[in-house]
């Protein structure tokens, strides 16, 4: 199916405010504009096998709009039959190195 696709690979100045500034309003405006994006965070490490079933889990939970997903608080009783682990599963330490990303530092991207 014909689409466009756009590859940004804009370097920003992060020590010249107005040229951040400039750029987060650019940015901001292009993503609200997309269907989706695909983000490059780096070589593949060990612990993507692992985290990104679980966001898939966990980004299927809020597209469903399931009412568990707008609790603030969950159980482990309310993980198992949505096949997300449990919070001492070591998949949530993967999901954490994978957040600590610098992409994921960005004011923009947040």
């Amino acid at each position: 199916q014909p689409g466009t696709i756009w590859i940004d690979s804009t370097c920003i100045k992060q020590q010249d405010t107005l040229e951040c500034n400039a750029q987060v309003r650019i940015i901001k405006h292009i993503y609200t504009k997309v269907q989706g994006d695909i983000v490059w965070l780096g070589v593949t490490q060990k612990c993507a096998a692992q985290a990104l079933p679980v966001i898939t889990r966990l980004s299927n939970l809020r597209k469903n709009e399931d009412p568990i997903s707008s609790r603030d608080a969950l159980t482990a009783q309310d993980l198992s039959p949505l096949e997300i682990p449990s919070p001492k599963d070591p998949a949530w330490k993967d999901l954490e190195t994978i957040f600590w990303k610098p992409w994921f530092s960005r004011l923009g991207i947040i």
